[in-house]
């Protein structure tokens, strides 16, 4: 149901941004499994949802920019 409700957001462009935020915290999960560095990935869990409340503020406001 929450599915629906978000689905008029989730353009091209903000699934591509929820899937680099992603990626790169599982990268950061990687570094943290091998020891290289300590990174608080918990801490950093917020950004997914900036990063497409970003996204979505850019399309909706993408006619200011062109």
């Amino acid at each position: 149901m929450a599915a629906q409700a978000i689905s008029p957001y989730l353009s091209p462009r903000v699934v591509a941004e929820l899937t680099s935020t992603g990626g790169l915290l599982i990268m950061a999960i990687g570094l943290n499994m091998l020891g290289a560095v300590r990174l608080k990935v918990a801490d950093l869990l917020p950004a997914i949802f900036v990063a497409a409340l970003i996204a979505v503020f850019l399309e909706k406001c993408a006619f200011l920019i062109f």
